[in-house]
């Protein structure tokens, strides 16, 4: 306990303040005396314990945040920070995440972000989410701050051809660079050069399918050599595997079929 006295002489009045310092409070005991003998007096309790002056402030903004999408589940990804001036519990610093749960969660004492689900790029590739920052005081205050969080791709897809099976004819007389197949497409869902497909021709010891080629990036196959040098009555038909593999490290592929019919004058008469 502590005690402060003074006493303050005035030309009307003599005022008597006391102030005892008890348990974080002031009890201030006020006594007036005038000239006329007039008493009165006023106790008041005055709270010491500070006022909850200050906001939270995070720190460091504005926040970027890159991840890639095979990330294990419960993997942090950045920690948010916020100060408060104050002091005491008024000062204490708590986080919420009010966006963003499903995937994300924020250690309330910390503010270490971290993964609580799988991420698909393909399904989303962007997140924004939003951190409250809240003091302990009485009321409490708080501020919100926005992360936003960038997926990046890994090669996760693999390609996918509009086909399992493609067909064509072409005349046994037609010439070098003529087109033999064109509609030979696949899709690949990542981005990049996750994404970027190259394909390619596999066949086994059909001499016809070594007459054709194909254009790495188009897919569209050609006549690369004359299809019926010796005038015979009928060619076999090319049946050759197409193969598309994209960019990806390690890369990724799938095959579909390819039927070339070689249709010569002689079939036809």
């Amino acid at each position: 306990m502590g005690i402060f006295s003074s006493t303050i002489q005035c030309d009307i009045s003599l005022w008597g303040i006391v102030v005892i310092l008890i348990q974080g409070y002031f009890l201030q005991e006020v006594r007036a005396a005038d000239v006329a003998s007039l008493h009165d007096t006023v106790q008041r309790r005055l709270n010491t314990s500070g006022a909850n002056e200050y906001t939270p402030q995070f720190t460091g903004t504005p926040y970027k945040v890159e991840v890639l999408e095979n990330i294990p589940v419960g993997s942090a990804i950045f920690q948010v920070s916020a100060v408060d001036g104050d002091r005491g519990e008024n000062g204490r610093v708590s986080y919420v995440l009010l966006q963003g749960t499903q995937n994300f969660e924020v250690d309330e004492n910390t503010g270490l972000i971290k993964t609580r689900s799988f991420l698909d790029r393909e399904m989303a590739d962007h997140e924004m989410l939003l951190v409250e920052a809240h003091d302990h005081g009485t009321p409490h205050k708080s501020t919100v701050v926005k992360v936003p969080v960038h997926i990046l791709d890994v090669n996760d897809n693999a390609p996918v051809f509009s086909k399992d099976i493609y067909r064509s004819g072409i005349w046994d007389g037609s010439r070098v660079g003529q087109v033999a197949m064109r509609q030979i497409n696949a899709f690949d869902a990542d981005v990049g050069s996750n994404a970027e497909l190259s394909y390619s021709l596999v066949h086994s010891n059909n001499p016809t399918c070594h007459n054709l080629s194909i254009d790495p990036k188009s897919g569209v196959i050609r006549v690369a050599h004359q299809l019926n040098e010796e005038g015979a009555f009928h060619i076999s038909p090319c049946k050759a595997s197409v193969i598309a593999t994209d960019g990806g490290v390690p890369p990724l592929s799938s095959t579909a079929k390819v039927i070339i019919e070689i249709v010569t004058i002689n079939d036809i008469i």
